[in-house]
């Protein structure tokens, strides 16, 4: 657990080990939302942006949660070929 005091500005600092994790870059978008009891903080995943490449394309395809490119498709078989 993380203990963060709120600015009053309404500002908190998420550590880093958490931005890592969660794969979040400084200038990422996250998305806001809440529930009853908590503040929800989730990245924010644009359906136009590939999650590999960081580029805009018109031709993604959705994987779980995320968006992949072709180009982006590329870069995975390549280091996943790369691991084996």
């Amino acid at each position: 657990m993380h203990k963060r005091k709120v600015t009053k500005e309404g500002r908190v600092n998420i550590p880093a080990e958490l931005l890592a994790m969660f794969r979040i870059k400084e200038d990422d978008w996250v998305e806001v939302t809440s529930n009853r009891t908590s503040i929800i903080i989730k990245k924010f995943n644009d359906p136009q942006i590939c999650a590999v490449t960081g580029k805009v394309s018109k031709n993604l395809m959705k994987f779980g949660e995320t968006y992949i490119s072709k180009e982006g498709l590329e870069i995975i078989k390549k280091e996943t070929s790369e691991v084996t």
